[in-house]
């Protein structure tokens, strides 16, 4: 399995951003899918395609459950070679494998990693899991700890809006 990412691999990401960023997800799929098949050892596309399954829409809430488990599954085997990944490859992995494995603890945990280092993307990862969790929480009728978690999504929403120029 090849972790590296070229020069090359980073235009291609870039170009199933901006097919993604138009919400044109079907074409980012194809996309990935090509270049997967293109470079069968590229781990980078296998993750690119585990996210783009995972993040899929679907009227049956049974499909999008499957996809992402689907999409865990793919993720889980490059978590234990997270190391080999350049950061933002890593950080992607990690913030999707806990994503779609609904271990939003460990999402949040993530981001404040990534934030002590200075990637401030990491409050990305912060807010979802800390509204995913409080989420949660209020399932379980744990209503001030959803309270709690929901005040900390919201700051850390709103230094995501700061950080990118909103």
């Amino acid at each position: 399995m090849d972790f590296e990412t070229s020069d090359s691999d980073i235009r291609n990401v870039e170009k199933i951003t901006q097919l993604v960023r138009k919400a044109d997800y079907a074409k980012a799929l194809r996309l990935t899918q090509e270049l997967k098949r293109k470079h069968r050892t590229k781990a980078i596309y296998q993750i690119r395609e585990a996210v783009l399954i995972g993040d899929q829409e679907a009227d049956d809430p049974k499909l999008m459950a499957k996809n992402k488990k689907t999409a865990a599954k793919i993720l889980a085997k490059f978590i234990k070679h997270a190391d080999k990944f350049d950061e933002d490859t890593r950080s992607l992995l990690m913030n999707e494998y806990f994503w779609f494995s609904e271990k939003p603890r460990d999402q949040y945990g993530l981001g404040q990693r990534l934030v002590e280092t200075g990637n401030l993307k990491g409050f990305y990862s912060q807010g979802v899991g800390a509204a995913f969790y409080a989420y949660l929480m209020m399932k379980k009728g744990q209503v001030s700890q959803s309270q709690k978690w929901a005040s900390i999504a919201e700051k850390a929403g709103l230094l995501v809006c700061l950080q990118s120029g909103f």
